[in-house]
């Protein structure tokens, strides 16, 4: 089985870290991929993904006006 993980993220770094730090405590079988969707956060969620969680793909959206067109 494989399985996608998708979180849209708005300015919730620290709940992303705790998420995805349980995920890794808890999947029991390998995730095909994990994808944050960031709404134009200001705080420092696509560092903290860059140097802790590297394989997760970290996508921008282009701005807070076009979050529901994702």
């Amino acid at each position: 089985m494989k399985l996608s993980v998708i979180i849209v993220n708005w300015n919730s770094r620290d709940h992303v870290r705790r998420c995805l730090a349980s995920l890794e405590r808890h999947v029991r079988f390998p995730l095909h991929e994990v994808i944050v969707i960031d709404s134009g956060s200001h705080d420092g969620c696509d560092k903290m993904l860059a140097h802790e969680f590297p394989a997760v793909r970290f996508l921008q959206s282009r701005s807070e006006e076009h979050t529901s067109e994702l």
